[in-house]
C-alpha cells in the first residue's frame, strides 16, 4: 500500500497563518491587553463652567425639623428639659439669598477647583405650629465660601471650608446641603424617554478634623419636560432615589455616631447646547439618629430627627468673558 506524504505549508495554516491575518489579530490582541475590561463609552454629559466669569444663582430653602430626645443622659434628670424639647419639637426655617460660583483652578488631572459662596442672606424661623415667625440670624454665614474639587460630571473629589458653615455655633445646617445640590452628580449620558439611568456615588464632607459626613447616593434619572420658558435648547432630567449616611464624630469631648436615611427627588435643567446649569429644584426627607457615647463607648443619649426640605436654585444673568472649562469630550 502506497503512503502519500502531504506537506503542510506553515505559512498558510496553523499558528503560522497568512501574514495578513496576523496583521489583523495583533492590534486586536494588544488592544485587549491594554484596555481594561470595564472600559466603556466616554461620558457625554458634563457641566460646563465658565472661566474668568462669576456664575450667580438665586436660591430658596425651606425646611421642617421635628426632633425627639429618645434617650437622655443620666445626669440630665436634674435639669428641666421640657422647654428645650418644646423648642425642638417643630422648627420651620426659610432662607434665601444668592449663591456665587467661580472656577478657581484646573488641576493636572482635569478636575476643577470651584469656590462656592453665599451672600445676601435672609431667613426666618417659626417654632411650633402657632409660633410667630422671627428673623433667622444668618449674618455669620454671609460671604462664607466652600472650596470644591470636582470632575465635570459633578463627582466630588475633595472639599474644604465646611467648619465655617457647619461648625459649632454655626447656623449653617439650614444651608448645608445647598452647596452640594448646586453641583449634583450627573448620569453618564442623558437618559432616554423610555430608558432611565441609575447612578450610585458617595460624598464626603469634612466638617472638621474629627467629623466627616459620609453619604451614599443611589439615584435614578429620567428624561423630563423642560420648562416652557427655557425653549428647545434645554435638557431636563427628573431624579429620585435614596441617600444613606454613616458618620462618626471622634472628638473626645463629643463622641457621637450619626446614621441617616433619606428619600430624595428633584429636577435638573441644563442648557443642553453648553451644559450650563439653568435650575435645580429638590425635595428630601431625612431621618437622622444621633447617639452620644460615654468614655467606655456606652450610649449616653439618643436623638432622632425627621427633616423635610424643599429647595431650588436658579441661574441669574452673568457678565464677563465666557471661556469655559469642563466641556464635553
Amino acid at each position: 500500500m502506497a503512503v502519500r506524504l502531504v506537506h503542510q505549508d506553515r505559512s498558510s495554516v496553523g499558528l503560522g497563518g497568512p501574514r495578513w491575518i496576523l496583521r489583523l489579530l495583533i492590534p486586536l490582541i494588544l488592544g485587549a491587553l491594554i484596555s481594561p475590561a470595564s472600559a466603556g463609552p466616554r461620558r457625554s454629559l458634563q457641566y460646563l463652567f465658565p472661566m474668568d466669569q462669576l456664575e450667580s444663582f438665586s436660591f430658596e430653602v425651606e425646611s421642617v425639623a421635628e426632633t425627639q430626645l429618645v434617650r437622655k443622659p443620666a445626669d440630665a434628670a436634674r435639669f428641666d428639659l421640657a422647654p428645650v424639647e418644646a423648642r425642638l419639637l417643630d422648627v420651620r426655617t426659610r432662607s434665601q439669598g444668592r449663591l456665587d460660583r467661580s472656577l478657581a483652578r484646573v488641576f493636572r488631572d482635569g478636575s476643577l477647583g470651584l469656590i462656592v459662596r453665599v451672600v445676601d442672606l435672609q431667613g426666618s424661623v417659626q417654632r411650633g405650629d402657632e409660633g410667630a415667625r422671627e428673623p433667622l440670624e444668618l449674618g455669620g454665614l454671609n460671604g462664607k465660601s466652600v472650596a470644591l474639587r470636582v470632575h465635570a460630571s459633578g463627582e466630588l473629589l475633595d472639599s474644604h471650608g465646611w467648619s465655617h458653615i457647619l461648625g459649632a455655633q454655626r447656623p449653617g445646617s439650614v444651608l448645608g446641603d445647598l452647596f452640594l445640590q448646586s453641583i449634583l452628580r450627573l448620569p453618564r449620558h442623558p437618559p432616554k424617554s423610555s430608558s432611565p439611568m441609575s447612578v450610585t456615588f458617595r460624598t464626603r464632607v469634612p466638617v472638621d478634623g474629627s467629623l466627616q459626613r459620609d453619604r451614599t447616593w443611589t439615584l435614578t434619572y429620567r428624561r423630563a419636560e423642560a420648562p416652557s420658558a427655557c425653549g428647545k435648547g434645554c435638557l431636563a432630567m427628573a431624579y429620585e432615589g435614596e441617600v444613606l449616611e454613616r458618620s462618626a464624630d471622634t472628638h473626645p469631648a463629643r463622641p457621637m455616631e450619626l446614621r441617616g436615611k433619606a428619600s430624595v427627588s428633584g429636577l435638573i435643567v441644563l442648557r443642553s447646547r453648553r451644559s450650563r446649569l439653568v435650575s435645580h429644584s429638590w425635595t428630601s426627607q431625612w431621618t437622622h439618629e444621633v447617639k452620644t457615647k460615654g468614655s467606655e463607648g456606652r450610649v449616653r443619649g439618643e436623638v432622632v430627627q425627621v427633616l423635610r426640605e424643599e429647595g431650588s436654585i436658579r441661574a441669574l444673568a452673568s457678565e464677563g468673558t465666557d471661556r469655559s472649562s469642563g466641556a464635553r469630550p
